[in-house]
C-alpha cells in the first residue's frame, strides 16, 4: 500500500528486518500529533497523553482520576472492541481522537468545530491508507458529516483558518465568535461562526 502510516500491528511491536520496528498505536498516535501540530498549532502539554487503549463503549477519550484526589491531567484513547481486530477501523478512530488532544478539555461537550476537523483528519487518514475516500461504514452519524462540512466551509475561505484561530485561542471549547475577528478572519459569515461554535449533539 502507498501510505505514510503502514498497517498498524495494535499491540505487538516486532522487528521488521532489516531491523526497524513495527508501528503500534501509540506510535501511530505520536506520528499523528506531530502532523496535527504542524498543520494547527501546538497540543496542550499540560495534559499527558497515557496511550492506547480498547473498550466496548469506545470510540472516546476520557480522564483517568481517582476520586478525592488532585486531578492528573491525564487523558486515554479508548477506541472500539471493532478496532482490536480491524486495522482500517483503528485508525480511522485513532486519527479522530488524535485531533481531541490538541485542547482536552477534562469533560465532553466538543464543539462542531473541533469534531468536524476531527471527522475530516480521520477521512484523510483512510484516504491516504486505502487509497480511497472511506466507505459509508466510516461515515458515523449524519451529524459529522454536518460538522465536516461546517469545516470545509471555513477551510475553503482560509486554508489555515484552524491554526490562525488556534494562534488566538488554543483551546476549542474556549473560541468565541471574537476569536474570529482578532484571527482576522472576518470575512467568516456570521451564521458559520455561530454554526460551528455550537455544542456538537449526535443526533
Amino acid at each position: 500500500m502507498n501510505n505514510n502510516y503502514g498497517i498498524p500491528e495494535n499491540l505487538f511491536n516486532g522487528t521488521i528486518p532489516p531491523g526497524s520496528l513495527s508501528w503500534t498505536l501509540p506510535t501511530l498516535a505520536g506520528k499523528m500529533l506531530v502532523e496535527l501540530e504542524e498543520r494547527y498549532g501546538p497540543r496542550d502539554k499540560s495534559w499527558t497523553f497515557l496511550g492506547v487503549e480498547f473498550k466496548y463503549d469506545g470510540p472516546m477519550i476520557w480522564y483517568p482520576k481517582e476520586e478525592n484526589k488532585p486531578d492528573p491531567k491525564h487523558v486515554v484513547i479508548s477506541l472500539s472492541g471493532e478496532a482490536f481486530s480491524n486495522h482500517k477501523e483503528a485508525m480511522y478512530q485513532l486519527s479522530h481522537e488524535c485531533v481531541h488532544l490538541l485542547s482536552p478539555q477534562g469533560k465532553a461537550g466538543a464543539n462542531v468545530l473541533e469534531e468536524g476537523l476531527a471527522k475530516l483528519y480521520s477521512m484523510e487518514i483512510i484516504e491516504r491508507l486505502c487509497g480511497h475516500p472511506p466507505r459509508q461504514k466510516y461515515g458515523r452519524a449524519p451529524a459529522y458529516e454536518q460538522a465536516a462540512g461546517c469545516v470545509r466551509q471555513l477551510l475553503k475561505i482560509d486554508g489555515h483558518a484552524i491554526r490562525k484561530l488556534r494562534g488566538k485561542e488554543p483551546a476549542f471549547y474556549e473560541m468565541v465568535p471574537a476569536t474570529f475577528t482578532e484571527a482576522g478572519l472576518g470575512q467568516v459569515p456570521q451564521q458559520l461562526i455561530d454554526d460551528l461554535l455550537t455544542t456538537f449533539l449526535v443526533t
